[in-house]
């Protein structure tokens, strides 16, 4: 299977339509999926979404997630991860979780992973790619954290845009 990557986390007009471009142009070169980079931003997912069924390009899209620690979340937040994207008022979400208590940072974190899981499945994405997962214990641990918000969740052939106003409102 060919695929594709995406990052639709661009608060800029033209950077985000030139990623929306750039998959387009992807899935007619023959992608036949397309992953999308994390950026804890429902809309954005929504927006990629529309934007390749508008121009027929219907693919199926997985929605990659990311399981903040506590040093994720400073470099995160300080800008060190290349590439990636953040709305302030989610780096303003992040930075006052890290006020708090380790547990009570890393349970906000959960919740938000399975807010995030269980809104990609709404906005009618294939599946999900979580990172950050460094062994198989971890891995069985986001499965079941996630899982009771993924069956509380019904999946959507595509959400309207007052429902992704109501999903950001959630996921920030």
């Amino acid at each position: 299977f060919t695929g594709a990557v995406v990052n639709p986390c661009k608060y800029e007009i033209c950077a985000s339509l030139a990623q929306s471009f750039k998959m387009i142009k992807k899935v007619h070169a023959g992608a036949s999926f397309g992953v999308v980079q994390f950026g804890w931003d429902a809309a954005k997912l929504q927006e990629i979404s529309w934007r390749l069924q508008q121009n027929n390009c219907l693919i199926p899209l997985l929605a990659r997630l990311m399981i903040l620690t506590p040093q994720k979340a400073v470099d995160l937040c300080s800008g060190n991860y290349p590439g990636i994207r953040i709305s302030k008022n989610f780096q303003n979400a992040v930075r006052s979780e890290m006020q708090h208590s380790t547990a009570q940072f890393l349970a906000a974190q959960w919740r938000r992973i399975q807010l995030h899981a269980a809104g990609a499945k709404f906005l009618g994405y294939s599946g999900l790619q979580i990172g950050g997962i460094t062994s198989v214990a971890a891995a069985q641990t986001v499965y079941q954290m996630i899982l009771p918000a993924l069956s509380e969740s019904k999946p959507a052939c595509r959400s309207s845009l007052h429902d992704s106003v109501l999903l950001r409102n959630e996921w920030q």
